[in-house]
């Protein structure tokens, strides 16, 4: 689970957007805010369509990890939250633009198989 900053139509906008393991786009929300409550909404956005993941990977985000815990609390599931600093950026394409260097990538955890079966 990420969001990113984008210009849509002129005004900036946040894009929360799910993939699989395997980087694919399973499910994507376009709001104005990047809060836990915006988190949340997503979170139940994404799990209503594609069912709740064992595991979900994010970045350091505080919002996307309240969002995940308040998820559990409240339905008694036991989604495990894995934060990994600049993983998802590699998965979605976007390590130029963030300045990440060729040696933080080098360190990544990219094996897919061997992380979880289902990134959220």
């Amino acid at each position: 689970m990420d969001e990113t900053y984008i210009r849509v139509k002129g005004q900036w906008r946040y894009l929360y957007r799910a993939v699989d393991k395997t980087g694919q786009t399973i499910d994507f929300w376009l709001t104005g805010q990047r809060d836990e409550r915006a988190a949340t909404r997503f979170l139940i956005k994404a799990i209503r369509r594609h069912g709740v993941p064992e595991t979900i990977t994010i970045d350091g985000s505080e919002a996307n990890a309240a969002a995940i815990r308040g998820y559990n609390a409240d339905h008694g599931t036991a989604i495990v939250i894995r934060q990994v600093k600049y993983w998802l950026l590699a998965i979605f394409g976007e390590v130029e633009s963030a300045g990440t260097s060729a040696r933080e990538m080098e360190r990544l955890p990219l094996s897919h198989d061997a992380v979880f079966p289902y990134l959220l």
